[in-house]
């Protein structure tokens, strides 16, 4: 169990909590936590209805394009 701020993630058995500290300890040295932005509360920014709405539009599409995906076997622009 690797905890960071908060939050607390169970990890997979190949990942020690080490690697995880390590892991943001790079992101912070190298600056890339900056880079990626800040955390957004989508209902914060849209009201609930809005993000509802978001998500349900976003597993709807999700589904659309993966079912696509079945039948045409089709990744991108490469044919597998």
């Amino acid at each position: 169990m690797a905890e960071i701020g908060r939050v607390s993630i169970r990890l997979p058995s190949s990942i020690k909590d080490g690697d995880v500290i390590r892991l943001r300890t790079l992101l912070v040295r190298a600056d890339f936590i900056r880079q990626l932005g800040s955390a957004l509360f989508f209902p914060n920014a849209i009201g609930w209805a809005g993000a509802m709405w978001c998500v349900a539009a976003l597993m709807i599409c999700w589904y659309l394009l993966s079912a696509w995906n079945e039948q045409k076997r089709q990744v991108g622009v490469l044919k597998v």
